[in-house]
């Protein structure tokens, strides 16, 4: 179902043996890799070593952070795009159900004249979402 004019991006190492499958089709291929390490070990190393054979075929490379690019890769195939979503953002956090009740009323959702959604930031400081219609 593969064509030529066809984009495939390829999401982390688990796809990486389809590379050339994908690639035979004509189609441009992806790889796109979110996981890494700030701190390479020689497990790390390793890992990269065995799917370097599979990955380096694509037509271009894209990691969520610089320091998740690996060795060997051409850098002029590498392109590093930030994550949308940030799983430890507040809006990734379990909430209480006041808060749920806080955040559906502030939203318009629910009547509750509750208007503040209290949540904690990343570095441990309060918040509140407050104000207007979000």
């Amino acid at each position: 179902m593969l064509r030529p004019e066809d984009v495939v991006i390829l999401h982390d190492p688990q796809t990486a043996g389809l590379l050339d499958a994908v690639r035979a089709t004509g189609a441009t291929v992806i790889w796109r890799c979110h996981v890494g390490r700030d701190r390479v070990n020689r497990y790390a190393r390793d890992a990269w070593d065995f799917l370097r054979g599979y990955a380096i075929g694509a037509d271009a490379f894209v990691f969520s952070r610089r320091e998740f690019v690996w060795d060997g890769l051409p850098i002029e195939r590498v392109a590093v795009i930030q994550p949308s979503i940030d799983a430890f953002s507040p809006k990734n956090q379990d909430l209480t159900r006041t808060q749920l009740r806080a955040v559906l009323s502030r939203a318009g959702i629910v009547p509750d004249g509750t208007r503040e959604a209290r949540f904690v930031r990343s570095d441990g400081t309060p918040g509140a979402s407050t104000g207007g219609p979000l």
